[in-house]
Parts: C-alpha cells; structure tokens; sequence
C-alpha cells in the first residue's frame, strides 16, 4: 500500500470512529475500512487514465464508456469483489453497472459494481475540484457525477453541499444558508433544527418544502468528504420535530442519503 493511500485510511477510520462514536452512528467499521481501501486503491490506479480523459475533455459518462471498452472497469469490479467476498458471474460488467446504479444489488456483482462506480466517480471528482475548486451551483444534484445530496456544510461564511457519491463539494450560498432546492434565502421562511452546541441539525424550507442535513461544526466538517454525508445522519434524529402541513414535505428528499452509498445502506444498524 502506497504512503498516500495509507495516510488516507487513516484519516478515514479515525474520522470514522471518532464520529460515528460520539454520534450513536452504528456503523460496521471494518467493512467501511475494506470499502475504503480498495476505493483508494482503485482511485489511485485510474489517476492517469483520469487525467488523460480530461485532457481529452471526456465527461465521466464518456470515461466510464472508455474504461469498459478497454476492460479496465471490469478489472476494478473484479478488484472490488475480492474484497467484498462476491462472486462475479458471466453477466457483463455494464449489465451489473445498469442493476446496481437503478438501486438493484440482488444480482451477484451489482455491489462490487457500485464500488468501483463510486471510486472512477470519486477520482474524476478529485480532478474536477483540482482544475475548477468548488463551483456555485445552487442545486441538491451533483454537478460531477448527477447524484442528489442532502447534506450542506459551512465552511467559512460559505454552505456547500457535499456529494454521497463522488464527494465534490460545491457552493450554494455565501453568508447565510439557502435552500439548494429551490433556491429561497428568505431566512424567515428557512427553518432550523440543530443540537445543543450547534454542531449538526436539519434545515427546512417553508417555499418548497424540501428538508436538508447541515454541518456547522468546523471540526466535524474537517472529516474527509466522502464521510460528511453519513456523519450528517445523525441530524435525523430532528426529523420528528419538522412541522406537519401545508408547506412542509415532511417526507421531505433527504431520507434516504447515506454517505459512502456502496457500502454503508446495508451496515446501517449493525454494530
């Protein structure tokens, strides 16, 4: 293992730990660590690829597409499920990627699939944020890889909001928080529900209806991105206390975000 993979793993697990623990997050930690090391690992092997695609202006659609013509996605599915303990069968890689990413994991390999989706996505992310920084992009979707995000971190006097999937982060306001779905910033019809010390809480909003997870915590925020969106999780526990009626989604879009999306839907709930 690489020095750099190494120091990223254990910022992972120590973040990991410290979080989930002082939360009452109940996270499998060892098959968050496995994921994390074969990502890392597949982030490091497709780094040159990487940066030859953007020197191409390939978008990551266009990358996935050159990885399975050139068999190296089906290498990284395989990397991945060597780790996971699954059996991958006859069915193409592209078959499991298509099962895996409309939410179906049932098919032996969807989940190995989803994996290494997630680690191609988090590498192109890493080479988006190093060319472009984190752009203003008021909206709850991901402007790298597609996927909805419900949880928003202050950094600063900026809220950004933070990618379950790939990790990118990108700025929604300045100052004060606004609502990345519809873009009100009205602070009288922005609502907020948050922990004694102003650590963590959910924010709603009474133009839309829509309810997002926020970090305030400079300290909690400084945990590796891919992180943020399951330690934001912890802000559920307010959902109970989000207003009933016209207005107010109390189904709301961010029920069903998990951070590090391959692997910890399913841990969620075990020790």
């Amino acid at each position: 293992m690489s020095n750099s993979i190494d120091e990223r793993l254990r910022s992972f697990e120590r973040s990991l730990r410290r979080f989930s623990g002082s939360l009452g997050l109940r996270i499998n930690i060892e098959l968050s660590k496995k994921i994390e090391e074969v990502q890392l690992k597949i982030i490091d092997d497709v780094s040159k690829l990487i940066d030859e695609a953007w020197s191409q202006g390939l978008t990551l659609q266009d990358l996935l597409a050159k990885l399975s013509d050139n068999g190296t996605l089906r290498r990284e599915v395989l990397l991945a499920s060597s780790t996971l303990g699954e059996r991958i069968g006859s069915d193409s890689v592209d078959e499991l990627f298509a099962d895996a990413l409309s939410g179906d994991t049932s098919r032996s390999g969807a989940r190995s699939a989803l994996v290494a989706f997630q680690a191609i996505a988090r590498a192109y992310a890493e080479k988006y944020y190093k060319e472009n920084g984190s752009i203003t992009h008021v909206s709850p979707y991901c402007p790298v890889c597609g996927a909805e995000s419900s949880t928003m971190v202050k950094r600063g006097n900026r809220y950004v909001m933070i990618c379950p999937v790939c990790g990118y982060e990108w700025i929604v306001s300045e100052g004060s928080p606004r609502c990345p779905f519809c873009g009100n910033d009205n602070r009288f019809k922005l609502g907020t529900f948050m922990d004694k010390e102003w650590k963590y809480g959910l924010m709603y909003c009474q133009e839309c209806g829509s309810s997002w997870r926020v970090i305030w915590d400079e300290d909690m925020a400084s945990a590796p991105n891919i992180l943020l969106p399951l330690i934001a999780m912890a802000a559920d526990r307010f959902r109970g206390a989000l207003p009933r009626g016209e207005g107010i989604n109390n189904g709301n879009k961010a029920g069903g975000e998990g951070g590090l999306s391959e692997g910890q839907e399913e841990t969620k709930g075990q020790e």
